[in-house]
Parts: C-alpha cells; structure tokens; sequence
C-alpha cells in the first residue's frame, strides 16, 4: 500500500498567508492615499468642463459665422449656442468671474484666465489672446 504523504503537505504556509495580507495592505494603501483628495478630482472635472465648453463656444462662432459669449461666476455659467445655455459647475465647484467673446472667425476678445476650484483644490483656465487655445494648470 501506498502511503498517502501528500494529502498532508497541501495548503498555504503561515508566511506565505502573511506575505499576501502585507502585499495586499501596501497596495489598499497605495490606492486609498490616490482617492482622498475628492475635492481635487471635481476640481480638475469642473476646470475640464468649462474648458471644453470654452472650446465649444469658439467653434459655434466659426460654425455659425456670428460671435459668442461665455459668462462664467460662481457655480453657474452661460455658454452662447450651447444647449441648454445655462449650465452649472459639478461637485460644488466654483469659477472666479470671467467672460469672453469669440469672433466670428474664433478668435476672442481678449486673453486670460480664471480660476475653477472645488475646496481647497483649485486650477487656473487659460485662454490665448489671438488663437484662443484653452489650457488648465
């Protein structure tokens, strides 16, 4: 008869158990730290909304060949041949007051920035005197 050794010798070591726990709580750690600052995340989403309906705005003055405004203060804005033209800032974010007007060729009247910010996380939207290009820092 054979002697069944084996049976007795299958399964995870103590070490090994622990080994997967450590690695396991260094890495819950890693994404916890990644996901505590929620403010900074709508900030960034609100900064990225009200770029690209800057963005928007400007083409719909080269598209409809008349100019455009966007109005932003506070929570809410107004976006010129956007629909709906009223629109508000997620999470509670808010912008500093700003406005411009696109041409009917996209260039805007006037160069600048604002700030969007949602608690203390905050980013500055840029606009580009002459060729209108938005960017976020």
């Amino acid at each position: 008869m054979k002697k069944r050794s084996d049976s007795l010798n299958t399964g995870f070591t103590i070490i090994e158990i622990l080994m997967v726990i450590l690695v396991l709580g260094v890495i819950a750690g890693v994404v916890l730290t990644r996901f505590t600052s929620q403010s900074g995340i709508s900030a960034r989403l609100a900064a990225d909304m009200a770029a690209s309906d800057i963005r928007a705005v400007q083409h719909n003055a080269i598209y409809s060949g008349s100019a455009q405004s966007i109005i932003f203060g506070g929570n809410d804005y107004t976006a010129d041949g956007l629909i709906p033209e009223d629109r508000a800032l997620p999470d509670n974010a808010t912008a500093s007051p700003y406005s411009i007007t696109f041409n009917s060729i996209g260039e805007p009247d006037q160069g600048g920035s604002f700030n969007v910010s949602c608690g203390s996380d905050s980013f500055a939207v840029n606009i580009e005197a002459i060729t209108g290009k938005v960017t976020i820092n």
